[in-house]
């Protein structure tokens, strides 16, 4: 929830951005504990790791920046330039859709043929048109807003002035309050985009300053970044306020929004990267985020049902330290299951299709 941090494969990645990977790897691991906790929560009353997690939503924010800030950057020098829409788009395309439809065909395709999901629904899934109470893969709501965002940028290629009257327009359209159908363009998380768009805009002109400075900036932009994410983690986390308000919440929207902007701007700096370069296992789990965003739910699920046979232990008073182990389990699972899905599945359809783009 780039995405989710959809990432060009490995061969497009440049290795200034190293630590772009190491904050994806961050991103997937707050929803997965997130979800974790809230699968483990209600069927044992308990909450694992004394509700650490209660903001591991905010992996879909941090996730939401970091695509304004690599589809800005990777494209910058197409703006204006109209004969790159159509290759902008195959790769965009490319990236979300054929490893979607493989996990959706998996995770639900085949209930079309026991009568229990209709074409209709199943096609509107595909296409991310199908609203969250029908969705056959939870997490895939917020891959709209990765389209919209996408379809969006567009305009910036069509024409640089163009693009930048369509977000100051799309941020300014963020502040009403729209008729249902246009929900999903005007929604308060899009402003993580434009946040994203800025920081990459910055980027873009620190990256040219000499080494010295590029270092500093980046290492006080890491600092106050990490800061600042942890301290609206911790004031939302002892806010009093419904359970599903974290996607429109002014503290959430601006306080994960502007502190993962300043992450952001740690890229520009060499010895951040390079020693960022260096978290082979954290820069793995970056490399196959999206695979275990998307297939994190069934496997946690299927890890937690292996287990059923030590279930009555759990009867009488459960204790804490088991819900723990049990979140520590279900996450493990969840992200070894991702990781091998990216490595057989994710990455060698990426290359084929990326492959018979760039042949053609």
């Amino acid at each position: 929830m780039s995405f989710l941090g959809i990432r060009p494969v490995k061969q497009g990645t440049s290795s200034n951005l190293q630590i772009v990977q190491f904050y994806r790897g961050i991103a997937v691991l707050l929803v997965v504990l997130f979800h974790g906790s809230e699968f483990i929560s209600p069927r044992y009353h308990l909450v694992p790791l004394g509700d650490m997690f209660k903001t591991g939503f905010s992996g879909v924010f941090l996730f939401f920046v970091i695509s304004g800030f690599i589809i800005l950057t990777a494209h910058y020098r197409d703006g204006g330039r109209p004969r790159q829409i159509v290759y902008y788009l195959e790769r965009r395309i490319i990236r979300i859709y054929p490893f979607y439809w493989l996990v959706l065909m998996v995770w639900g395709g085949w209930r079309v043929f026991t009568d229990k999901l209709g074409l209709h629904e199943l096609s509107m899934n595909a296409l991310l048109f199908e609203g969250t109470p029908s969705l056959i893969i939870p997490v895939s709501w917020t891959l709209r807003y990765e389209i919209i965002f996408y379809a969006l940028f567009v305009s910036f290629i069509l024409n640089r002035k163009l693009g930048m009257l369509a977000f100051i327009g799309w941020f300014a359209l963020q502040w009403i309050q729209p008729p249902a159908v246009f929900r999903w363009l005007v929604d308060p998380m899009n402003l993580l985009f434009i946040f994203g768009l800025i920081s990459a805009r910055l980027y873009l002109k620190i990256r040219n300053w000499n080494d010295r400075y590029r270092n500093a900036v980046g290492a006080i932009s890491l600092i106050l970044g990490s800061v600042g994410f942890i301290a609206t983690m911790y004031i939302y986390g002892h806010l009093d306020v419904d359970a599903n308000a974290w996607p429109y919440h002014v503290v959430t929207i601006w306080g994960f929004g502007i502190s993962s902007l300043l992450l952001m701007l740690a890229t520009a700096s060499r010895d951040i990267n390079r020693h960022s370069g260096k978290l082979r296992f954290m820069n793995l789990i970056g490399d196959a985020s999206y695979s275990i965003y998307l297939v994190h739910s069934p496997f946690g699920k299927l890890a937690w049902n292996l287990l059923r046979p030590l279930h009555p232990l759990w009867q009488g008073e459960p204790k804490v330290w088991m819900a723990n182990l049990l979140l520590l389990w279900i996450t493990l699972a969840a992200i070894s299951a991702g990781i091998i899905i990216h490595l057989k599945i994710e990455l060698p359809l990426l290359t084929l299709l990326r492959g018979k783009l760039t042949g053609r």
